[in-house]
């Protein structure tokens, strides 16, 4: 683990040098029209937060995401070795879990929402920025937040928009969070159908310690 995040932690730096190094050689050679039409909010969120997430994954979430399927196959392994009906039953919930959430989210309908939840949430960082460096005139004529209309209107618009993309997915999510905990639905009807001499056995060991 410590070697596999060191080398995924120097990865990643390099990634995100890369990246900024030829997304700032990319914005000097636009034209000053492509500025004009774009806040300097939008441009500072893209060189900074966007790319800084590509170092979340590369650091963080990829090593998580291996350990947990090395651990995962390890673990199926070892129980197909131990009972291949039981092992089904533990793994059928998972299949079935994550089949559920990928055909309620799944979707163009949701890559388009997910594509237009970035755009209101980079639409909203640009107006903060250039609300903050407006501050000191905003305090000089005593205004509020409402008076700059365009970042009041794109935080409503972000405010509305995830309340809206909350809902979609929330069914989808209960769904699976009910399957992927139901383990023992389907792990004690297979248990009793393979064997059902050990609820007899378990009964009457009871019955002779109680006595």
């Amino acid at each position: 683990m410590y070697i596999g995040g060191l080398i995924s932690s120097i990865a990643a730096f390099r990634i995100l040098f890369g990246l900024r190094v030829k997304l700032s050689a990319h914005i000097g050679k636009l034209p000053l029209g492509w500025l004009n039409g774009t806040s300097t909010g939008a441009v500072k969120k893209t060189l900074e937060q966007n790319v800084e997430k590509v170092e979340t994954f590369v650091a963080h979430q990829l090593p998580d995401l291996v350990q947990v399927i090395v651990t995962a196959a390890v673990m199926i392994v070892a129980m197909f070795s131990l009972n291949v009906w039981l092992a089904l039953a533990c793994v059928v919930p998972i299949l079935l879990a994550f089949t559920v959430q990928m055909t309620l989210i799944g979707g163009s309908k949701t890559r388009d929402n997910v594509r237009e939840y970035y755009n209101s949430l980079e639409r909203l960082n640009g107006s903060a920025v250039q609300y903050v460096r407006g501050m000191p005139a905003i305090k000089v004529f005593g205004q509020t937040v409402h008076s700059f209309r365009k970042f009041y209107s794109d935080m409503v618009h972000y405010r509305e928009y995830c309340v809206k993309f909350t809902d979609q997915f929330q069914t989808g999510f209960l769904v699976f969070k009910v399957i992927i905990s139901s383990f023992a639905a389907f792990v004690l009807p297979v248990r009793l159908l393979i064997s059902p001499s050990f609820v007899i056995t378990s009964r009457q060991g009871s019955v002779s310690s109680s006595c």
